[in-house]
């Protein structure tokens, strides 16, 4: 469903614009596409608002069709691109991945991540894995997961206030979170998990921080064999919350 502090329509705000984003932001959730009559059920839209919309979005290359359903657009990707460049997050966290890579993971079943933070939603922006992971437990550049629900996300939400966290997620879902929370912030920001999305499978993941405090990312590792390793004091720990310390304070200076 569409989230619906997203989609109220705001005071002073433009109309057809505020439709517009609410059917992009179905089809961003929907890679498969969703049909005219899909779209109008999710978003409450009549279907002639929503026919008028998406002729308006296809002329723009926002969207386009495939046969009766209609997807993002090659505009979408441009828009995409232009947002990762112009955050730097990317190109500055990336040397200290393949720092990492190099002297902690070598040939374990491991995968080093770059995430950034995209209103309520995680998305994966770069990883680096070894021959040795098996191609089931590598996430695709660009995936995306509920903010709350992986362990970069809940990381880089301990640095926000938790007013901000009830208003992005909802307050049901930050109160379920609120216990955890308080363990990351006692861990500076780093937080660890295991069996989440695969069995086997363990995270540890450290945020980026902005001048304000407020994460816009984090670097991430995870894979097979590293439950051993989560905790504060271990090396790769360690190196990773070096790593991601050096990259804020790179953001920071570019600023």
């Amino acid at each position: 469903m569409v989230n619906t502090a997203l989609s109220a329509v705001r005071s002073g705000s433009v109309q057809s614009i505020d439709r517009a984003m609410e059917v992009l932001r179905v089809l961003a959730r929907r890679p498969q596409g969703a049909t005219a009559l899909e779209l109008a059920a999710v978003t409450g839209l009549d279907r002639t608002t929503v026919h008028r919309l998406l002729r308006t979005l296809s002329g723009a290359a926002m969207v386009e069709a495939r046969g009766s359903s209609y997807v993002l657009g090659p505009a979408c990707t441009l828009l995409g691109a232009g947002r990762l460049h112009a955050s730097r997050l990317r190109d500055t966290a990336l040397p200290f991945a393949v720092d990492i890579q190099r002297a902690d993971v070598g040939d374990r079943p491991l995968v080093v991540s770059i995430t950034c933070c995209a209103l309520d939603e995680v998305v994966i922006v770069d990883r680096i894995w070894t021959p040795f992971v098996p191609l089931n437990i590598i996430v695709g550049i660009g995936w995306r997961f509920p903010i709350d629900e992986s362990v970069s996300g809940r990381s880089m939400l301990s640095t926000m206030s938790d007013a901000a966290i009830a208003a992005l997620i909802g307050i049901e879902r930050f109160e379920r979170l609120l216990p955890r929370l308080s363990v990351i912030r006692a861990q500076d920001g780093m937080e660890f998990g295991s069996d989440e999305r695969h069995a086997g499978v363990s995270t540890m993941a450290y945020p980026f921080v902005g001048t304000d405090g407020i994460a816009t990312g984090a670097m991430v590792v995870a894979g097979i064999g590293l439950a051993p390793e989560l905790h504060l004091e271990s090396p790769i720990a360690r190196h990773l919350v070096r790593s991601a310390q050096a990259v804020s304070r790179l953001l920071h200076a570019a600023t």
